[in-house]
């Protein structure tokens, strides 16, 4: 009967192991892995982490700052990183073995404002390690992440990646690497590197290493008992605290001054099985006291001795313990109890049955996709982990207003099953619903690991990699695009004459060639233009013919092609503008080259593809609507945009959602015209009639500013000026830009349009959607719509209709008066709430 109770606690059995390591321990893997070193109360943080380096936004941040979220439960010590939307934060790592299994483990959650979704990506040397599936924030405080990985060199990067939408922030805190092979247990922060060497007040590295005393603030992995008088914390090697001995794993050592208890619980444990519990440990020589252990596990004691210092360079004791847990969760607890000793402890490891992983693949992993696009993605799950069991993988879509899932239930969520022994493959479809990225959730049985997720981004642009920035030089196939022959920038092989029209990389398509991209979007029986430049290599010195179809219709055809200049930066490329009007929403559009002369093998460099809607009888305009450069960087500037030429600093950002495009809805497709602080953007056009009346519109937006900021712009058309000192200001978000038509009587048959910006403080002026047409326009009038609320009629129109007031009557045809009911804003629309009485008429007037 006490044989049966006493198995059903923990079972118990203790051995003494000497010289757990021998030799010296390796230097600290990760530099700053608390990222305390280098924060400053200026700036709200915005300072890149020593010994990181990062791309996008980032900053470390405390309690307190802007950009944390209050009530947070910091993991470890007093900071942590912040990634602010779409970046990385990296750092290179040296003295792995290579083959060796080593566990990364880190602490993250997401800020807790703004809306939008997170997912983070982990990789080192380029090789994916692991994803945190949509880390919305589930608490105020940080969760954990253990992601075992081997390393094939040496040295790599280290890189966590974040994939957001909205104004969404990642936070990354106590990020360590320790090496551990299969069949352990895990343990976090097990050798105390978690929280980086000591610092002082200022948040730098001290002269000398005093000890540095955490509590009461976190240390990552470790619970403290408050009802204990001591403290806790770390010290380097040959510090006032680790005063003696070989620190056995890296620079640092967890210590215990004073009585106190540190503990966490074990997870993932088999109930009723045996585990080994080895650990280092020392004692402070300073106090001439010596410590006292206490370790226990779910209450019961493993091991209970005085602990005198190892002296000088000795190695730190070392021990090993049985264990049986009686559940799959052990709390694991060690104590010192002797006032004024201090216990130094060290690379904790717990050996035994642990669940074996897998890992789930998804092929492709980044995916790009137009609006209502279908695409299908392969999951395979490890023939292995079939032979033994089922699985059940669900996903999901974080941001169902960029990307769904094909199949969901009406939660969103999509379940594949794979049945013992079956086939491991499987396909799902996403479907591009509007413009944005966003990694894809993927939950699995237990046994199975997501390792990297699927990342989709859906643009509205109708032509994808359009100058085909997005496709390196010498891989196929080109991103978005099937066939062609290559890409090339200013020193590749064929492109050697002429400008390139826009960014910095043109496709070639050599010989007899076809390039084809799916176009979807479209809507039928409207019209549009397919714009785009083109030129001939001079190296074969042959000519070549090109011939563009859409949906298998001829759309032009152009005959011996030769090259527009003689060197590279000579000349501009050949540029066509093509009207067209689509018999279906997508349909194909090919490029295809044959040779002028048979028996040559000529070269076409192509660039600058878009298409946009224009009525007929607009006026051409060269990329009107910025959609000409693809998806671009958040500062793209200065690269040639094409059909501009500028001043300052210009360049083209999808609104909203980039870096200066980062308020209102974008007029026409994705990208926008962004121009920071003072300067112009010129276009040249030609066709135009002497005398005649035109109007021009366009959408213009400004970026968010800082208070006081002021933007102004002019606009000139040739000769005339058609509008200046015209003050802008941001939109808002969900809100359409501002459409400003500018009516005037035009003088030359050619002419050049140019926008000219001022500035006071930091702004930016956006736009997009430029239109030119004969004949005097106005704006459509936007539409009242009434509906009744509680007894009330509520009338709304949209923001975007600036200068209109709201009008009433109470009999038509006249009396027409100006409404004195208050207008509220309520998201996009202008919302007004009047009682009934009697028969009332509304309108809009401008």
């Amino acid at each position: 009967m006490r044989k049966s109770k006493m198995t059903a606690l923990v079972r118990i059995l203790t051995t003494t192991v000497l010289g757990l390591a021998t030799g010296p321990a390796p230097a600290a893997f990760v530099n700053n892995p608390s990222f305390e070193n280098n924060w400053t109360a200026s700036g709200n943080g915005d300072i890149t982490p020593e010994g990181w380096t990062t791309v996008g936004g980032w900053g470390v941040n405390q309690l307190g700052d802007v950009f944390s979220t209050p009530g947070t439960v910091v993991a470890d010590r007093d900071r942590y990183a912040r990634v602010w939307h779409n970046g990385t934060l990296s750092q290179d790592i040296s003295g792995l073995t290579p083959g060796k299994q080593y566990w990364l483990q880190f602490w993250y959650m997401a800020r807790n404002c703004c809306g939008g979704t997170m997912v983070l990506q982990v990789s080192f040397g380029g090789a994916p390690v692991g994803a945190v599936n949509d880390a919305q924030l589930a608490t105020l405080g940080f969760n954990f992440v253990n992601l075992p990985f081997t390393p094939t060199n040496d040295t790599g990067a280290l890189t966590f990646m974040t994939i957001a939408t909205g104004d969404m922030s990642a936070y990354i805190d106590a990020v360590s690497i320790v090496q551990r092979d299969a069949g352990n247990a895990v343990i976090a922060n097990p050798s105390f590197e978690a929280s980086g060497p000591p610092t002082d007040v200022t948040g730098n590295p001290p002269s000398a290493d005093a000890g540095e005393v955490i509590k009461p603030a976190a240390m990552a992995g470790w619970t403290w008992d408050t009802n204990q008088s001591g403290s806790y914390g770390i010290s380097l090697s040959g510090g006032t605290r680790a005063d003696n001995g070989a620190v056995p794993d890296q620079d640092l050592v967890g210590f215990i001054a004073g009585p106190g208890v540190l503990s966490q619980t074990i997870a993932n444990l088999a109930a009723n099985t045996p585990y080994q519990l080895s650990f280092a440990y020392n004692a402070e020589s300073a106090p001439g006291v010596n410590a006292h252990l206490h370790v226990t596990v779910d209450g019961a004691v493993v091991d209970d001795e005085t602990v005198s210092p190892v002296g000088g360079a000795n190695p730190y004791h070392a021990k090993t313990v049985s264990f049986t847990p009686a559940s799959t969760n052990a709390v694991l607890a060690f104590a010192q109890t002797t006032a004024g000793g201090t216990l130094l402890l060290d690379d904790l490891r717990i050996v035994g049955q642990v669940i074996q992983h897998y890992p789930i693949t998804f092929e492709p992993t980044a995916i790009e996709v137009a609006g209502t696009q279908v695409f299908p993605i392969q999951v395979t799950v490890p023939a292995a982990f079939l032979a033994k069991n089922s699985a059940d993988i669900q996903l999901s879509s974080p941001s169902p207003g960029v990307v769904g899932i094909v199949g969901a239930d009406a939660s969103g969520t999509l379940t594949l099953h794979f049945a013992q022994g079956a086939t491991n493959t499987q396909f799902f479809q996403v479907v591009g619903v509007g413009r944005g990225s966003s990694g894809l959730r993927a939950s699995a049985s237990a046994g199975l690991d997501v390792v990297q997720l699927p990342t989709v981004t859906t643009f509205t642009s109708l032509v994808l990699n359009p100058s085909f920035e997005a496709s390196a030089p010498g891989v196929s196939p080109l991103s978005a695009w099937t066939g062609g022959s290559d890409v090339n920038n200013a020193s590749g092989p064929a492109m050697d004459n002429g400008i390139i029209p826009d960014g910095t990389q043109v496709a070639v398509l050599e010989g007899t060639t076809n390039l084809a991209q799916q176009i979807y979007g479209l809507t039928p029986g409207k019209s549009y233009w397919l714009q785009f430049r083109y030129n001939a290599s001079a190296a074969p010195s042959a000519a070549v013919d090109l011939r563009v179809t859409l949906g298998g219709k001829v759309l032009t055809a152009i005959k011996n092609i030769n090259p527009a200049g003689a060197a590279v930066g000579d000349a501009p490329f050949y540029f066509t503008n093509v009207v067209f009007t689509p018999a279906n929403a997508s349909e194909l559009l090919v490029f295809s080259t044959s040779p002028t002369v048979a028996g040559t093998t000529p070269a076409l460099l192509l660039d600058a593809v878009s298409m946009v809607q224009r009525d007929a009888g607009e006026v051409v305009i060269e990329n009107p609507s910025f959609e000409a450069g693809g998806e671009p960087a958040s500062t793209s500037y200065p690269l040639p945009m094409a059909g501009w030429t500028f001043t300052g600093h210009p360049g083209a950002n999808f609104s909203p959602g980039d870096t200066f495009g980062d308020n209102g809805m974008a007029p026409d497709q994705g990208e926008v015209l962004y121009m920071w602080h003072e300067g112009t953007a010129t276009a040249s056009v030609s066709g135009l009639t002497a005398g005649q009346v035109y109007t021009l519109w366009y959408g213009v937006n400004a970026r968010l500013e800082p208070t006081g900021s002021v933007l102004t712009y002019d606009v000139a058309f040739g000769d005339l000026t058609l509008l200046s000192g015209k003050e802008v200001d941001p939109i808002g978000d969900d809100i359409p830009y501002f459409a400003q038509y500018l009516v005037f009587t035009n003088d030359a048959p050619t002419a050049t349009l140019v926008f000219t910006t001022h500035n006071v403080g930091d702004t930016s002026i956006l736009l997009d959607d430029i239109h030119l047409a004969p004949g005097a326009h106005q704006p459509p009038a936007p539409s009242l719509a009434v509906t009744q609320s509680a007894g009330m009629a509520v009338i709304t129109w949209p923001v975007s209709a600036q200068g209109f007031t709201l009008q009433e009557t109470s009999a038509l045809p006249g009396g027409w008066t100006n409404s004195t009911a208050t207008v509220v804003v309520q998201g996009s629309s202008n919302v007004v709430t009047v009682t009934p009485s009697g028969e009332k008429f509304y309108r809009l007037k401008k």
